[in-house]
């Protein structure tokens, strides 16, 4: 293993970048309380967000009304989470985070697998519309989403920004995202097969298998070939966790019992990686 994602790791970023990606930072600290409350605050933008159509797109039962249908709900809640969404990205931009505890990195009082789990359950609460779409700023903003959004706003809201992780990961290890054309730090961090080669190199690294379910914890990352979701707390009879994730227009909950492989998901079947922020 190359590390983990820690407070470090993240200051260290800030402080190559200087903050450029993201505009020029305001003089001063925000400590991890006030930007912990400016978080949770501003969570409420949690609307819908999004990857590229070649990592988990699933379009097999979308019909015409389905879609008209997801359109119509996905114009009418943009206008409001725009301005929200605006804001948040205004904390991310300017605010240094001030993490003196590496297992809470946003400074909330939660740590940070508890904190990623329940981020991921406060975006998924918004019934984030699926499609696929490139956006200039990175994080969508405008009510739609696809499964690899599902982890950058929980990561996005334990205090993480997955998208200078990633980045700067690329920059590092650019050989081992053998399957990348060309960086584009604008949508790397929102395809799974980076996520992957990214959690390999920065997470702790578990068994993909589910012969003991003590290793699977909330909070935790699962990937399969074209998909990717978090661990719930939530179990089925048997004891094996549910998974929060997106996966299609007609998903009509984010919380299901996939992570057998018998779902109706084809592509969600054999379990590729299992990673845990360390």
């Amino acid at each position: 293993m190359r590390g983990r994602i820690t407070a470090v790791s993240i200051l260290l970023i800030m402080a190559i970048t200087g903050g450029a990606a993201y505009g020029a930072v305001q003089s001063g600290w925000l400590d991890g309380g006030e930007i912990s409350q400016k978080l949770v605050a501003e969570r409420g933008i949690f609307s819908g967000w999004s990857p590229d159509s070649k990592n988990g797109m699933n379009t097999a039962d979308v019909t015409e009304e389905t879609v008209s249908t997801a359109e119509q709900t996905a114009e009418e809640k943009a206008a409001a989470y725009n301005e929200k969404a605006g804001k948040m990205r205004g904390v991310i931009a300017t605010a240094k985070i001030k993490a003196d505890d590496p297992e809470d990195v946003d400074g909330d009082g939660i740590a940070n697998q508890q904190d990623i789990f329940q981020s991921a359950k406060d975006y998924v609460a918004t019934k984030p519309v699926y499609e696929d779409r490139y956006y200039q700023t990175g994080y969508p903003d405008d009510g739609y989403g696809v499964c690899t959004d599902v982890i950058g706003f929980a990561f996005l809201g334990a205090g993480f920004n997955l998208q200078m992780l990633v980045k700067s990961d690329i920059e590092e290890n650019i050989e081992d995202y053998s399957e990348m054309e060309k960086p584009d730090p604008k949508i790397d961090f929102r395809r799974v097969k980076n996520l992957d080669v990214f959690f390999q190199h920065t997470a702790e690294v578990l068994p993909t298998s589910l012969d003991d379910l003590s290793q699977w914890l909330p909070g935790d990352i699962v990937t399969w070939e074209r998909h990717i979701g978090i661990i719930s707390d939530r179990k089925n009879e048997r004891g094996v966790p549910y998974v929060i994730h997106h996966a299609g227009v007609s998903q009509t909950e984010y919380e299901e019992d996939i992570l057998e492989g018998k779902s109706r998901y084809t592509y969600v079947r054999e379990i590729t990686g299992h990673y845990r922020v360390s």
